[in-house]
């Protein structure tokens, strides 16, 4: 299936890991994508930390390229979560250090450009000039990421099986979910009359384990249990019925 999808979607090519043309593509309709209610944009890249690009095996001529369009994202307002799989990034194997950041050294490069921190300037042996030699015209004579000498520490996970990525995703959900939700409505009658379910359950209005309605009258807090259950699941429903008047407890925006 993986491989008809390949021929698909890069008809003639080599089916390979080109990942920072996968990220370009992905902001791209992100940054034309409105949320209702509106919140932040996030990618969550799953890699073995070993990126390359349609036309070559190369993972260095890949990298660069993964960290430029993870930046690019971040310009546009779209922040990129890094998870990475598989004996390239948990042992580190196939990676020439003197060669390039591959393995879990790529990983960091990704996390710090996915939260707009400075990424770790190659080494100077980088074997990128090979991209340069051999692939022309695919790659400019000069690095597109930019780089540091200063890097940050920003977090990325890795995960040898399906139950550590499951942890990990979760992990990711539970940095990303805030318990305060913007609605497209404003509430303009009585909030005690709201609706608001977390996985499937209701729960009370100014409850310690429930929900608050903002003083702005447009933003719900789920507090205690209630936000944690939210953070684990991502469950949640916010319903403002009539009053016994029939008039609308909340208006749309």
């Amino acid at each position: 299936m993986y491989r008809d999808l390949g021929d698909d979607w890069m008809p003639g090519l080599k089916w390979e890991t080109p990942t920072g043309h996968a990220i370009a593509r992905v902001a791209a309709d992100l940054a034309q994508f409105n949320p209702d209610p509106p919140g932040p944009k996030y990618i969550l890249l799953v890699t073995d930390g070993n990126p390359n690009t349609c036309r070559t095996l190369d993972p260095q001529c890949g990298q660069d390229l993964s960290v430029k369009a993870v930046q690019e994202a971040w310009a546009q307002g779209i922040g990129t979560f890094v998870v990475g799989i598989g004996d390239i990034v948990t042992a580190n194997t196939g990676c020439e250090a003197a060669q390039a950041r591959c393995g879990t050294q790529h990983l960091q490069d990704l996390a710090n450009a996915g939260l707009g921190l400075p990424v770790q300037q190659p080494p100077e042996q980088y074997q990128y000039l090979n991209c340069i030699t051999n692939y022309p015209p695919d790659f400019p004579a000069v690095l597109q990421a930019t780089y540091s000498s200063s890097p940050g520490k920003a977090q990325y996970f890795t995960a040898t099986n399906q139950s550590e990525l499951t942890l990990a995703i979760q992990g990711l959900l539970n940095r990303v979910l805030s318990c305060t939700v913007e609605m497209n409505a404003v509430v303009t009658g009585n909030p005690a009359l709201g609706v608001v379910e977390v996985s499937g359950q209701q729960v009370p209005y100014n409850d310690p384990n429930g929900w608050t309605l903002e003083p702005d009258n447009y933003r719900v807090t789920l507090t205690g249990t209630a936000c944690d259950t939210f953070k684990a699941t991502g469950d949640l429903k916010i319903q403002f019925p009539c009053d016994m008047q029939g008039r609308p407890v909340a208006v749309p925006r």
